[in-house]
C-alpha cells in the first residue's frame, strides 16, 4: 500500500506541477508586448543553443547581428548558411526569468531565401 501513495502522490505532484507551468506560459504570453516590426537583409552564419535560441546573421559591413528565434526557425536557416536572406522581426519587450523579468529582445518572425520562405506570424513553414 505504501508504494501505491507514494506513486499516487508524484502522479499528483506531478499533474500540479505540469498545470502551474503551463499557466506560466501564458501568462508570459499575455505580458509580451511588440514595439516594432523591421525587416533587414543579411547573410545566415550560425545559431547559438543555449537556454535560448539565437539566429547570427552578417550585414553588409560583416558586423554580426543575433536575433532570438524558435528551434523550427534554426533547422530552416540551418539549410542556407552563407547564403542572403530576408528577415523580419519584431522588438518585443516580454518576460524572461532567467533576465530578471521584463527585456526588449529581437525575435525572427519570418525568414525568406529565394523561394523559400518560413513564417511565425503566418504558420507557413517550408
Amino acid at each position: 500500500m505504501n508504494l501505491w501513495c507514494r506513486w499516487l502522490a508524484g502522479l499528483v505532484a506531478g499533474t500540479v506541477l505540469w498545470t502551474m507551468l503551463a499557466g506560466l506560459t501564458a501568462a508570459q504570453a499575455a505580458q509580451e508586448k511588440v514595439l516594432a516590426t523591421k525587416s533587414i537583409s543579411a547573410v545566415y552564419d550560425r545559431a547559438e543553443i543555449g537556454d535560448y535560441h539565437h539566429a547570427v546573421f552578417k550585414t553588409a559591413g560583416s558586423k554580426e547581428i543575433d536575433f532570438w528565434c524558435t528551434a523550427d526557425m534554426v533547422k530552416f536557416l540551418d539549410r542556407f548558411k552563407g547564403k542572403p536572406v530576408e528577415i523580419t522581426y519584431q522588438i518585443v519587450e516580454t518576460h524572461i526569468p532567467e533576465a530578471g523579468g521584463m527585456q526588449r529582445i529581437e525575435v525572427i518572425k519570418e525568414a525568406r531565401v529565394g523561394n523559400q520562405k518560413f513564417s511565425e506570424l503566418t504558420g507557413k513553414k517550408p
